[in-house]
């Protein structure tokens, strides 16, 4: 929208910056309101100290005083402020200081003066001259964005540290014109406390520190208003007034939770300016602007710039699967059924949204997440409460996955009104594509818009009631003796070998593996109906049948994370009737290989002929159609996994440890068994990351369906071919009887 409105003239700019910081420009300088206090208690305190910290929490602003608000008045005073960022620093600190000089020289037309190789960096402010016709500047080196140091490997922030230390404390020592370096740290405030580790190299670092508070409401009011005053050529807009109603609603919305957030602010005025800008491109009447004459609906106007402010934020993310795991995100993880917003752990979003670090680095630097440090995690939440309103609302346009599940009992009483809904949300999502809409074009889409927020409504107030009630029904159920126990079977203690790789071609070391006590197995691959009772229970998002049907299948599209917590929660409702029953869990790698193979102990061939496989295990047969594919047979099932117990049982009766889905077990991937633990344990040591399958499934050729085949997945990775069995300690469950 920005490149559309300005067109080719880049030279235009905007009067506001939306979700960017305001920069070191005369544009900058000129636009920035709403903190003259500020930058000048700021600009006094650096000029008596010589080093101070500016602090505050995240989106408050701290970039944008130091660009628009400090920098100016700093060489208005006859300081050069040296801007360094720490995570853009890829070499020593003293090149990146020294780039930056040279930067801020040429931008700001002044003559530098610096030594070629300086040995260390004391040397170059020794010989550093920074000098404006006939006055002389003195440096002020500032780090923004000075917490990213805290993810620095430690000799980087040991480097800083020293180099710092060093240069503050031979300050006296220097140059007589340089004797006035001042240093400025910015940070966010959750990091002022992690400071205390540069206080030895750094004598007296937290003694001068400024706050920076949220915005008064007359900053923000300047902010708003005086930009849109100012003349210019180099402005993309004319020049434009609030309408006291648009300002005086502006000011309620944005204040409403008690304090101004610059973000929200900066993102609604040049959304606001943009229809400036088109209105007089289309020769309409823009300015004051009215409330009434922007918005439609008074109560909505407002969220709906901040929802598109997260449309065209998500927008930037060009995977689709990426793109669907960050709305998940942040319309079902980061706000709250109340509307508010929530946060959520770095660790938390990998594994239930498996939104990648990379995304949310892009969502960061967008401004629509903040990013904190908590308890040795990154956490993240929305920069904003009304941000998390606008998304809010957006959601009830989506049907999450859980709601094709839960719409099934009432599929006939809505089928009408969903299906119209469908089909106006995909009509209005392609007539906003279209560029350049007609009045009336723009008055259907009001219209539709005005039907689907209706229909829309019916189905929120029927899935939260659904959702409500499946919950409810399924914990009242399970309370009255109803949870659905897999068929456990018992395991006798034993004794097998396996084949360890050795270091050359084909060569490979016997290992005897013990089984030393008896334990419980469920005789089939845990089924949807097993699995659907503990996600309702938990209000859990239900994993896709791809189309095959659920109820006695295996379960399937679950990671390894989601089958340990189905094991955790079983142990739970086990245990409400037996406190002290033994936990289920995930068997360990040489328990599924013992229990695969009956027992046997000697390495045997199990890669029998596929026509004997096809009678006795759901694998990859002719029916799949690939050309990799060449047995002669059909095992009878299709290309899709079978309902469990459908083909024939082993010696210890479990059903299905070859073929229809592979199975998670609880261990660490290994490559060819190295660290194994002879005592039948899993093995805890090596990639957790990845976790082991085995068994095959019904998309594997017969010799990948073998006892011996084993695979691996990330732990947070599922498919259609992947479902898991339980196990139990038999020792512990007899004691119980």
């Amino acid at each position: 929208m920005i490149e559309t409105a300005i067109g080719s003239n880049a030279r235009l700019r905007y009067r506001y910056p939306g979700p960017s910081s305001f920069d070191d420009s005369p544009i900058g300088h000129r636009t920035f309101f709403g903190r003259d206090s500020e930058a000048g208690e700021l600009a006094d305190r650096i000029a008596a100290e010589q080093l101070t910290i500016l602090y505050g929490k995240s989106g408050i602003g701290k970039t944008s005083l130091l660009n628009a608000g400090l920098f100016p008045r700093l060489r208005s005073l006859g300081f050069a402020p040296l801007l360094v960022r720490p995570r853009e620093v890829t070499g020593s600190w003293l090149s990146a200081i020294a780039a930056a000089a040279q930067e801020m020289a040429e931008r700001h037309n002044l003559k530098i003066t610096a030594p070629q190789q300086p040995s260390h960096i004391g040397e170059y402010f020794a010989g550093l001259l920074l000098t404006q016709g006939d006055r002389f500047l003195l440096p002020v080196l500032v780090l923004d964005q000075f917490e990213e140091i805290f993810r620095l490997d430690p000799s980087s922030k040991d480097d800083f540290g020293a180099t710092v230390g060093a240069l503050l404390s031979g300050v006296p020592r220097l140059h007589h014109k340089t004797s006035g370096l001042r240093v400025v740290l910015s940070l966010r405030e959750e990091f002022v406390g992690a400071l205390e580790e540069f206080t030895h190299t750094l004598p007296g670092l937290l003694s001068s520190r400024y706050r920076l508070q949220s915005m008064t409401r007359e900053g923000a009011q300047l902010a708003i208003v005086e930009p849109a005053r100012l003349p210019g050529a180099e402005f993309a807009s004319p020049v434009f007034k609030y309408g006291s109603d648009m300002l005086a609603r502006l000011m309620d919305f944005l204040g409403n939770r008690g304090s101004f957030e610059p973000i929200q602010l900066q993102v609604i005025c040049r959304y606001i300016e943009q229809e400036v800008l088109e209105r007089s491109r289309r020769g309409e009447s823009f300015s004051p602007v009215n409330h009434s004459d922007y918005f439609d609906d008074p109560a909505s106007g407002f969220h709906h710039i901040l929802a598109t402010f997260y449309a065209d934020t998500l927008s930037k993310i060009d995977n689709e699967i990426d793109l669907h795991r960050a709305r998940e995100l942040c319309e079902y993880g980061l706000v709250r059924p109340d509307g508010y917003r929530d946060s959520l752990s770095a660790e938390r979003i990998e594994r239930e949204y498996h939104v990648s670090a990379q995304t949310l680095d892009l969502l960061v630097d967008s401004r629509l997440l903040r990013r904190e440090d908590r308890l040795n995690d990154l956490w993240y939440e929305l920069t904003h409460d009304r941000l998390a309103e606008a998304i809010a609302s957006r959601r009830r346009f989506r049907v999450p996955r859980t709601l094709w599940i839960y719409l099934v009992a009432a599929a006939i009483a809505l089928a009408g009104v969903f299906a119209a809904f469908v089909v106006e949300v995909k009509r209005s999502a392609e007539l906003r594509q279209q560029q350049a809409l007609s009045d009336k074009r723009a008055q259907e889409i009001e219209l539709r818009n005005a039907e689907i927020e209706a229909r829309s409504s019916d189905i929120d107030v029927l899935r939260s009631r659904l959702l409500n009630a499946t919950q409810a029904m399924t914990t009242e159920l399970i309370e009255r003796g109803g949870l659905i126990l897999p068929k456990m079977v018992e395991i006798p203690a034993g004794v097998f070998l396996i084949a360890i790789p050795g270091g050359s071609p084909g060569a490979q070391t016997l290992r005897e593996i013990r089984i030393p006590e008896p334990f419980r197995v469920s005789q089939y691959e845990i089924t949807f109906k097993q699995y659907d009772q503990f996600a309702n229970a938990v209000g859990k998002a239900l994993p896709s049948d791809a189309g095959w049907g659920r109820s006695n299948r295996p379960v399937i599209n679950i990671a390894w994370e989601d089958a340990v917590q189905y094991t955790v929660w079983l142990t739970q409702q086990a245990r409400k009737n037996q406190p002290t029953a033994p936990a289920f869990r995930l068997l360990t790698e040489a328990q599924w290989e013992y229990a695969a193979r009956s027992g046997v102990h000697a390495i045997a061939n199990d890669d029998p002929d596929a026509k004997v496989l096809c009678q006795f295990a759901n694998h990859a047969d002719l029916s799949l159609g690939y050309h990799w594919v060449n047995q002669a047979c059909s095992d009878g099932t299709g290309n899709n996994s079978a309902p469990v117990g459908t083909y024939h049982y082993n010696a210890f009766g479990l059903s299905d440890m070859q073929g229809n889905v592979a199975e998670w077990v609880a261990d660490c991937w290994n490559d060819g068994y190295t660290n194994l633990p002879f005592d039948g344990s899993a093995a805890l040591d090596g990639d957790c990351t990845r976790r082991v399958v085995r068994g095959g499934s019904w998309f594997d050729v017969p010799s990948r369906v073998g006892t011996r085949e084993r695979d691996w997945h990330y732990r947070n990775f599922g498919n259609d071919t992947i479902g898991f069995r339980i196990a139990q300690d038999i020792v512990a469950a007899q004691e119980q009887e």
